[in-house]
Parts: C-alpha cells; structure tokens; sequence
C-alpha cells in the first residue's frame, strides 16, 4: 500500500466561472483549468511531523477548509492526550476536508495510528484517514503484519462504538 498524492486543483482566473472551485486531483501536480485552459493552482495533501523529540505523539492538527485564494486554511481540529506531558504534533493538510466534523474524525483516525507503535517505519504515512472507516482498520492491520505478524494487534475504536 503506497500513499496516494491526493489534492485539489484550482482556477485562479478571475473572469472564469470555474474561479476557486476545487478539482479533486488523484496522483498528479498538475491542473488546467477545464473552461478556460489556463494553468492553476495545486495544493496536495500533506502530512508532518512537528518538533519530533519524544518519540510518541500527544496531538494530531488536521488543518482544513482551504481558502485557494488567499492560499491558506482557514480553520484546524485538533485532538490531543490531555494526560500526557510532552509529546511531539502530528499535522495533516486535509485540503479535501470541509467539515469540522470530518476533520475531528480524521484526527482521531491519525492520533491512533501514529501512537501504535509504528512511527519508526513511517507506514502510518500510507493510511487513508479520510476513507471509510473498514479501510482505515484494514490498513492498520497490513501495519500490525509488518511490524510482528504473529504477537501485534492493533485496532482503532470509533468513539461511541
């Protein structure tokens, strides 16, 4: 399982009707605009790592609702351990991610996967966290056969579940 390269393309001519309406985008860096033709703007979903120091994660920010225009996001989610002291950030640019509620659920999803145990191995990168919730679990147990096919299970809990 790769991470797929999934984000938004961009009219940023004024006079055209397709103006700052995003095109979902799959794999590739580039857009043309389908009315006028002229290039535009890309912006690709990114994931990173803050201050990394401690080894384990206390919160994940999945910054979302893009502004194209202005090029930044206009609002964050942020779920974080409460009862941890120290801890490094995890940060998603979920610039498909409109909702709060969509983004509070992709936090969870990240905060969950990143703290499993499998941040050496940079797999956590590959989860689709905005997918269903039966292909996030079964992206997490590819991770869990990796990392120890035979004593590791890792499972992610939906709140309320």
């Amino acid at each position: 399982m790769s991470e797929q390269k999934r984000g938004l393309g961009y009219c940023l001519q004024g006079d055209c009707d397709q103006f700052g309406s995003g095109v979902f985008l799959l794999e590739t860096d580039e857009y043309d605009c389908i009315r006028c033709g002229k290039q535009g703007k890309v912006r690709i979903e990114r994931r990173f790592v803050r201050n990394k120091r401690f080894g384990f994660y206390r919160a994940v920010i999945v910054h979302f609702n893009y502004n194209c225009v202005e090029d930044y996001f206009v609002e964050q989610a942020i779920v974080e351990l409460n009862d941890v002291i120290g801890g490094d950030t995890f940060e998603i640019e979920a610039v498909i991610t409109r909702t709060e509620g969509r983004a509070l659920e992709i936090a969870e999803k990240a905060l969950a996967a990143v703290n499993s145990g499998l941040e050496d191995s940079r797999s956590y990168q590959e989860l689709n966290y905005s997918g269903p919730d039966e292909e996030f679990q079964a992206g997490l147990d590819l991770m869990a056969e990796r990392v120890n096919e035979q004593q590791r299970r890792i499972q992610w809990h939906p709140p309320g579940k």
